[in-house]
Order: structure tokens, then sequence, then C-alpha cells
């Protein structure tokens, strides 16, 4: 529960109960990040928040004007439909799942669209017509069967379930979420390198930054995050593995902050919870071990 209400909008999210103008941290460049500071406390409402969210990148000005007054005018709509609103009741509610979809996730670079049903097409053609998209005109429609399945879909979900995951090169992670944290340990695996033992430990911890990465947006996983990486003596080695985990986290939508190696070697980062994991969406705990996974003697197994 919150008082502290935001609006959602495409380029940029209204804060109406609050005087701050902020940017998204992933746009990194910094002459865009001004641009669209300069711009916001330009067009921002008086004594409202604004934050530009990470589509607004090379956005120009009239449109980000026109998706704040649109979000202006739904909170003048709102203080109005307040005052006579019965108690408890419904002020406003945010946009179906397409069109949340369409509004949040569907950026420039997006170029075509599949759905498996005829009506959910036509939904997401007219919104994108809307806002200008040109994906407008490249929704398609495949009937021929799951596209979850089609598109390997199902098998991730699968694979993101379980503890251990395989890298490519032979070595694995095993992933464990437990209520303080969510611990993940690096290991070499089938993996034996060509040249030394140096060599084979940094490739590891270099294609196991970028899996960690995958796995916490494939999961969800959120909060303190604790990784292991097979230990490194080169300080050299060890910064390659941190910048190479910053990088990966980068198309993260939700915050990450990596705050480096503890006195044990451990890597130390945070995730921002924002709604329910992977597990828990598909999972639910087994009612004879609670969870644990383990079996004890003497018990059945059925």
């Amino acid at each position: 529960m919150t008082t502290n209400l935001t609006l959602p909008g495409r380029y940029t999210v209204l804060v109406p109960q609050v005087d701050y103008v902020g940017v998204s941290r992933k746009i990194l460049d910094p002459e865009e990040r001004e641009r669209l500071r300069s711009l916001a406390v330009e067009v921002r409402p008086d004594g409202m928040g604004v934050v530009v969210r990470t589509l607004a990148q090379g956005i120009a000005r009239e449109e980000i004007r026109e998706d704040l007054g649109h979000l202006a005018g739904l909170w003048r709509r709102l203080q109005e439909k307040k005052a006579t609103a019965p108690v408890p009741g419904l002020l406003h509610r945010d946009l179906e799942l397409i069109l949340r979809l369409v509004r949040d996730l569907v950026d420039r670079e997006v170029t075509k669209i599949t759905a498996d049903r005829e009506e959910v097409a036509g939904i997401m053609r007219e919104a994108l017509a809307d806002i200008g998209h040109p994906a407008s005109r490249a929704v398609s429609v495949d009937l021929s069967g799951s596209l979850f399945s089609r598109y390997g879909v199902d098998d991730e979900v699968r694979k993101a379930l379980r503890p251990k995951v395989w890298l490519k090169s032979g070595g694995y992670l095993v992933v464990n979420s437990t209520e303080a944290l969510v611990a993940i340990d690096v290991n070499t695996g089938k993996y034996v390198g060509k040249r030394s033992l140096a060599e084979t430990v940094l490739r590891t911890n270099l294609e196991a930054a970028k899996e960690v990465a995958r796995q916490l947006r494939l999961r969800n996983l959120g909060g303190i995050i604790i990784i292991d990486f097979i230990d490194m003596d080169a300080a050299a080695d060890q910064e390659r593995v941190l910048q190479a985990l910053a990088e990966a986290c980068l198309p993260d939508r939700i915050k990450c902050h990596i705050l480096g190696l503890t006195q044990l070697g451990l890597v130390e980062m945070t995730r921002k919870k924002v709604g329910r994991t992977l597990a828990a969406r598909f999972t639910k705990p087994c009612p004879v071990c609670d969870g644990h996974g383990y079996i004890t003697p003497g018990s059945r197994q059925s």
C-alpha cells in the first residue's frame, strides 16, 4: 500500500505528489541524459515530479510534452472523480496486459511481432498505430501451434526452475534462493581449458557472469545477491569479471547495483524486487518436505 502514486506513460512517469525530476539509469550517454532532464524540467506540470523512461532515448521534445500532457490530464480527472467516488472505490486501473506490453516493452528496435490469436494481433496493431510505431504493419498471426514451444520458451522456463544451470563451456552455476538472499555458485565442471588453470578460471567466470545476469532476469530474482565466482589471484582478472557482470546487467529493465568483492572473494550485488519470482509463479512447496527437496531415512516416496 502506498500514497506515493505514479502514473506511467510511454516515455515518462508522472509522480504528481513529489517535486522531482529523474532520468532512467539505463540511459548512459551523459549528453542524452542532460537533454532529457532539461526537457522534463521544461515541460513538466508545476509542482509535479517526472521520471524519464528508457524508451524516451532519442525522442523529440514534442512527443515527451504530449506524453506528460496526457498523464497530467489523467491526474486531473482522477482528482475530480475522487470527490464523488464511493469509499472504498476504484479510481483508476492500469492498462490491460497486452497494452502494457506495447507501452513498456516495444521500443523502436522491434520490427516484427507474432501472435497466436487474431484478436490479440488486432489489439496490438491498433495500439502500435496509435503511437506511430512501424511494427503496427508487421504484426502477424500464427495459428499452427504453441509459440512458446516453437521459440523454446517452455524449455527455458523448465531450465530456469532448476538449481543447476550448465554453461556452454562445460562449467555450471548453482542458484539457490533463500529468505535472506540469493546465493549463486560458479564451478568449472567439465571444462578443463587448454593452456593454464588461470585461463580456465577466467573464461569460466566471464561466461558465468553473463549467465548470472540472464538467470536473474529469467527467474526475476531480487534483493541481496551473493555470487561465488571461482577464485582468481590476479586483480586484473577480477576486474574483468566484475566489468563483464556489469555489462551483462545493462539490458535489465530492473535496477541492479554491483557492490564489488568482499574480503572472502564473493561478489555482492542487489537487484530491486519487482513482482513474483518465476518459481513463485510456476511451483509450490512440496507438502511432505516443505520444499527442502530431501527424503529422510524411512520415509515413503510416492
